[in-house]
């Protein structure tokens, strides 16, 4: 029963996995909400750790975190699934039929959130594009501003 739960884990979480970083010396990146942080961190422990219940205990507390510093958060009703599936594990209380069940809603709910960051990542691409675009006119801008002046003064 522990390795039906090992790897029942280990698809869960899976989408929590990421192959992309994001830049951090990017200042777009630097809007990236707190509360998606905090929901990306917990992730990282489940996945990255050794299958050892503290590791769950330590994502299910920043989770419990995540709930009770942004109520509102697009993440806490996720947050909130995983809580109840870390507590399904502690409890060791599952039948088989309830946990593939539940396995079917979270891979669902896993799926949607890929699906978001997807979003969120191609919306912080194209900011960062324009970013850039804003920042190359403003040169363009002053260096257009300085030629001015020049004229200006032979003139």
């Amino acid at each position: 029963m522990r390795g039906f739960f090992i790897v029942f884990f280990v698809l869960f979480f899976w989408g929590c996995a990421s192959t992309q970083t994001l830049n951090p010396v990017s200042p777009v990146v630097s809007m990236v909400s707190p509360d998606a942080k905090l929901f990306r961190e917990a992730c990282n422990i489940i996945v990255k750790g050794k299958i050892e219940m503290e590791d769950y205990f330590k994502a299910r507390e920043m989770f419990s975190v995540l709930l009770a510093e942004y109520p509102d958060s697009r993440w806490a009703p996720y947050a909130r699934l995983f809580i109840k599936v870390i507590d399904g594990l502690e409890s060791s209380e599952l039948s088989k039929n309830e946990a593939l069940e539940r396995v079917g809603v979270c891979q669902s709910d896993l799926e949607r959130v890929r699906r978001s960051l997807e979003q969120t990542t191609k919306e912080i691409d194209r900011l960062e594009k324009e970013n850039r675009r804003l920042r190359d006119d403003l040169e363009t801008l002053k260096r257009l501003e300085i030629d001015l002046q020049k004229r200006g003064r032979f003139n």
